[in-house]
């Protein structure tokens, strides 16, 4: 069977209905001539319900009722579109609000129960005060001679 697109006779050998131009580089159907398109939320050329659909893959016999039912599938999706695109920002704003609620109250748990864990004593934190007091260690900085480094050792006072 021979069939004319572009001004150009081809004939399929068998296989599928994808055809490509070599002249246009155009992906087209065999069976309809028209161009193949894709679009993710409406389907492409082999999609039986998509309006970008080959009509001789759905209803073929029937046009009037095959544009009625495709049409009817993309209007819905038309519709339907809004509608979960202001579902998906209010979910997001509900996110952020309760993230800005709850962030600080968690963050505040976390550091009462830091405080809590690391909580010495009284009587250690006083005998560590007492000790500091009486232990008093002079650390003396890195003195450099003729290039050289020098650590003077650290010294206690009594």
């Amino acid at each position: 069977m021979l069939k004319s697109v572009q001004n150009t006779y081809i004939q399929r050998s068998s296989g599928c209905d994808h055809m490509h131009c070599t002249r246009c580089q155009t992906n087209f159907c065999y069976r309809c001539g028209d161009k193949l398109r894709r679009l993710k939320f409406f389907g492409d050329h082999y999609s039986k319900l998509s309006v970008f659909g080959c009509k001789y893959r759905y209803k073929a016999e029937s046009p009037v009722q095959r544009k009625l039912i495709r049409g009817a599938v993309f209007g819905t999706k038309i519709m339907i579109a809004p509608v979960l695109g202001s579902l998906v920002i209010c979910a997001g704003a509900m996110i952020f609000g309760v993230a800005i609620a709850a962030l600080p109250l968690y963050s505040g748990i976390r550091l009462y129960r830091f405080i809590q864990r690391s909580k010495i004593p009284l009587k250690e934190q006083r005998a560590k005060m007492i000790n500091s007091k009486n232990d008093q260690t002079i650390h003396h900085p890195v003195v450099i001679i003729n290039g050289e480094q020098m650590y003077l050792a650290e010294t206690r006072h009594a």
